[in-house]
This record gives structure tokens, C-alpha cells and sequence, in this order.
């Protein structure tokens, strides 16, 4: 048994039933607890965790006017000082494949730390169907309310955890992008997925495409470019308690539905 398997089952919770059954449950607030303890306790171990998106942030804090306090260069840094370091390097990473292993980790950063703890324990480059085929990101989703959870309890949608595709292209996002995420999903994996690309020349036209992905029961795939990831960055730099997703992700999400 995998230490997963074996953490996993301290989670579980089982009652017998009067009529003879047994009720089997597994509490999300203590999964949180453990998997995702204290925000000081989280911002300290983000920092450890993504040590080579940090890596130059003492000579970055250098050049920057006014200086920051030496608290914010640490491992350890106040939040938003780690929200601005990463606001400040999504630009500077360039398209295309030179490009892409940088923005791959960055990414995962920029979603923990924005989806933090509805989302929780990014897993980078899982290998699905015997290493067959991989996914760029898999969260785990631990959310007791917002977006995440509505997409389960409204949506009807399997949303146990979420897929994240990267795509640090200079060109349009088009079918084939939607069509390699979406064949990602299944019942257990979960089939909701964000597809993250630099920026988008015709959002409609994406939109759309991923409405024929959802329509024709392929799962849901929510697009956001670096725009979007700016925006909710900005929101949680504001107040950290925020949840800009449920903003952003639910207007697209309704873009993509309602049309």
C-alpha cells in the first residue's frame, strides 16, 4: 500500500446504518487540515516548494524601487511579496519551446498560489494510461464552496481533481489543444480542465470551441491566458482572502453553457 493509499484511508469515515448499510464519507475540512495547513505555514512551504521560481528574487529585489523588506526575499515571504515576484516573471518568459519549461513551473505557482486551498498538492507531468499519455498539472480538489465546488454539486461534472494543460505558444489555441486536453478526462480522473495559453487573438472563437467540447459531453475545459492570470493575481494581491476565480471561472464558464 502506497503512503497515498495510506494516508488516504485515515480521511475515511464509515457508520452503520439502521436499515443495515453501512455510510462510507470522507471529510474535505480535514484533508485541509493536513494537506493544506495555516496560510503562514503554506506561504513558507510555497517557497520551498517552487525554490527555482524564487531563485533571483534577492537581486530582483534589489533593482526594485522602493526595496523590499528583507522578510519578503526569505523563504518565508509575506504573500503578496511572492504574488508580485510572480506577476513580475510571467512576462518574461518567451513563447514558444525555448520558453516552455519555464512557463510550465511558473504556471504551477501562479495556480497554487491563486487557488490555494481550494486546490491543493500539484502534481506536474502525471503519467496517465501506463505513461502513455501525460498531464501537464493535476490538482487535487479540496474545495468546501466557490466554483470548484459548484462544479460537482450543480454541474453534475467529475471534478475530483482538476487537469491543466500548458500551451506557451506565439500562435492561436485551436481544436487539436481542446481535443488533447478533453481526451485527458475520464469519470475518475475528473472531467474539468483549465487550458493555459499566453493570450488569445479571438477569445469567441475559443469559447466556442470549447462549448462544443462540453455540449457534446466531452467534459468542460475552461481557457485563460496570461490577461486572466494577471487579473486574478492583481485580486489577491488587493486582499488575500479573495477568491478571484470564482469571478473569472464563472463567467467563462457561463460563456461556455449559455450560448
Amino acid at each position: 500500500m502506497s503512503n497515498f493509499e495510506r494516508t488516504g484511508l485515515l480521511f475515511v469515515h464509515r457508520r452503520q446504518l439502521r436499515n443495515g448499510r453501512e455510510r462510507v464519507w470522507v471529510s474535505k475540512e480535514e484533508i485541509k487540515r493536513v494537506e493544506a495547513p495555516a496560510d503562514k505555514d503554506f506561504v513558507t512551504g510555497f517557497t520551498i516548494r517552487h525554490r527555482d521560481l524564487f531563485g533571483g528574487f534577492r537581486e530582483w529585489a534589489a533593482r526594485s524601487d522602493p526595496s523590499l523588506k528583507d522578510e519578503q526575499i526569505q523563504p518565508g515571504l509575506d504573500f503578496r511579496g511572492v504574488l508580485g515576484t510572480l506577476q513580475e516573471r510571467l512576462p518574461l518568459i518567451p513563447t514558444g519551446n525555448d520558453g516552455a519549461t519555464a512557463y510550465h513551473r511558473l504556471v504551477t505557482g501562479i495556480l497554487e498560489a491563486i487557488f490555494y486551498p481550494m486546490l491543493i498538492n500539484p502534481y506536474v507531468e502525471r503519467e496517465i494510461h501506463e505513461g502513455r499519455k501525460r498531464i501537464d498539472i493535476v490538482f487535487d480538489n479540496a474545495a468546501d464552496k466557490g466554483i470548484f465546488l459548484r462544479l460537482h454539486q450543480i454541474h453534475h461534472l467529475p471534478s475530483q481533481y482538476i487537469a491543466v494543460e500548458c500551451k506557451n505558444y506565439g500562435r492561436e489555441v485551436a481544436n487539436p489543444e481542446v481535443d488533447q486536453l478533453s481526451g485527458r478526462f475520464s469519470p475518475n480522473r475528473g472531467q474539468v480542465g483549465l487550458l493555459l495559453c499566453r493570450s488569445v487573438q479571438d477569445m469567441n472563437l475559443l469559447i466556442n470551441r470549447c462549448k462544443d467540447t462540453y455540449t457534446d459531453g466531452r467534459g468542460l475545459i475552461i481557457p485563460l491566458t496570461d490577461q486572466d492570470l494577471n487579473r486574478m493575481l492583481e485580486e489577491k494581491m488587493l486582499d488575500e482572502d479573495a477568491r478571484p476565480e470564482d469571478g473569472l471561472l464563472g463567467d467563462r464558464l457561463r460563456d461556455i453553457i449559455m450560448r
